[in-house]
């Protein structure tokens, strides 16, 4: 039997790949980092889709990268917004405990949320690191 690996296997494109030759007799492995809830927050989490390819097709299994920051701390400034908080997201759903130290309350908390959304573990600190 055949075999294929596909990375980003749950995005739109990477799911009909694995559908289509999981059809055609492959044995499909998908790896996947749920990349898109980090940046898109919740409504961009691709496990839907993940589950849906399981159902559809015995022949292909699926594997997320996840937990590489397990027992770790970090704490990031500036995780209110941008690249501090997509930062704080990915670290979280890595399973890093995150202190989002920023000015914003608001946008601290709301980070703080999407954490915990993403399954992970964060709290949110008001700092001023100027």
């Amino acid at each position: 039997m055949k075999r294929l690996l596909v990375t980003g296997s749950s995005g739109l494109i990477g799911s009909e790949v694995c559908l289509y030759f999981a059809a055609e007799g492959w044995e499909v492995h998908g790896i996947d980092n749920n990349q898109r809830a980090v940046f898109f927050g919740p409504k961009g989490d691709t496990r839907w889709n993940q589950r849906r390819i399981e159902q559809a097709s015995f022949r292909t299994t699926r594997r997320e990268i996840m937990g590489k920051l397990e027992k770790k701390v970090a704490v990031i400034t500036g995780a209110a917004s941008g690249i501090g908080r997509a930062t704080a997201i990915r670290f979280a759903g890595e399973g890093a405990a995150v202190v989002i130290a920023d000015l914003s309350r608001e946008g601290g908390e709301a980070a703080v949320r999407d954490c915990r959304e993403n399954g992970g573990n964060a709290v949110f600190q008001l700092t001023d690191v100027s």
